[in-house]
């Protein structure tokens, strides 16, 4: 017969994990500041960085990007209006990436995604989403954040493996990333339907990502069209049957990818996956380090620390 835990190990307990989540907190940034300073070495001279960090300041101050766009129409676009704020420019030029990148970092973040009205935050494990109206009419934005809680590096490890995509004959796309919309797709679609909107567009980070594109094509098969949407630091998603039945779906939707430098990020995805869905725009990076957490001028995660302390708190629970 099993005895019951005394108080005395219970606190043990909870100090165990208190201990390994603060060993956390600090091993971390420290492994990423000393990882970051590697990659500076990596990219060449004190000089040459100095120069390259310059040029990414004064792209931040102008909002202004020179973005390499692959494979599509894209080329009468002006650099500044893929760089836009502005959300008419996002919805009838296909600009406004850094829009769309901010409202990825308010995701990240848990802050308030901006020019998005009626938002409605949902949430589910390790999942969270945004569904509000942008501009006027029946136009909504879905976006979905990245990795920011241990049950999110979950996820991320199990969509290293294939699974089998309903009502999609021969598709497989990545587990995790499937477990992470489907929590949320119903409510998700609900929340559209209330906000009667008929158009809409989907973005993410990292594994929001990823959670896009499936939302993407789930949505395109519920009754909604999908208008431009962008991700950044897209992984692959799922097997060449995923991604013809994707394209086919989407066609006529501008989907766009943005990769940043070296971001290692992108070139993941689940064993078995071969290839990207969405039209890729190269921004110039810096490192392999960082260019995951830069994308449009934005840093992605500004509150990584607050991450940390989401984990402490979880430990003690």
């Amino acid at each position: 017969k099993r005895s019951k835990p005394t108080d005395l190990h219970v606190l043990q307990s909870r100090s165990h994990r208190l201990t390994l989540a603060v060993g956390m907190a600090y091993t971390i940034p420290l492994a990423l500041s000393l990882v970051s300073v590697l990659g500076v070495l990596v990219e060449g001279s004190v000089s040459d960085t100095v120069d390259a960090v310059q040029s990414r300041t004064r792209n931040d101050s102008n909002s202004t990007l020179e973005p390499e766009v692959k494979g599509s129409a894209w080329s009468n676009l002006s650099s500044s209006e893929v760089a836009a704020g502005d959300t008419s420019v996002a919805l009838s030029q296909g600009g406004g990436a850094r829009w769309y990148a901010e409202v990825c970092r308010a995701l990240n973040c848990g802050w308030n995604a901006p020019g998005v009205g009626g938002a409605q935050r949902l949430y589910a494990g390790a999942s969270a989403v945004v569904v509000g109206r942008i501009g006027g009419g029946q136009q909504c934005i879905v976006g979905f954040r990245g990795t920011a809680n241990w049950e999110g590096v979950l996820l991320d490890i199990q969509s290293l493996r294939l699974v089998p995509l309903a009502d999609c004959p021969g598709c497989m796309v990545g587990d995790g990333i499937l477990a992470g919309y489907r929590s949320l797709a119903g409510r998700i679609k609900g929340s559209l339907r209330s906000l009667g909107c008929s158009q809409v567009s989907v973005t993410g980070h990292s594994l929001g990502a990823a959670q896009a594109v499936v939302a993407a094509y789930d949505l395109s098969h519920s009754g909604f069209r999908i208008t431009t949407s962008y991700t950044f630091g897209q992984p692959r998603v799922g097997n060449a049957a995923f991604h013809s039945a994707f394209a086919a779906a989407l066609r006529g939707a501008r989907f766009y990818r943005v990769v940043h430098g070296l971001d290692p990020i992108v070139h993941g995805g689940p064993v078995g996956s071969m290839s990207h869905e969405g039209i890729e725009i190269y921004e110039a990076g810096l490192n392999v380090f960082t260019d995951h957490f830069h994308y449009a001028g934005i840093y992605m995660t500004p509150c990584v620390g607050s991450v940390v302390i989401h984990g402490i708190s979880d430990a003690l629970r």
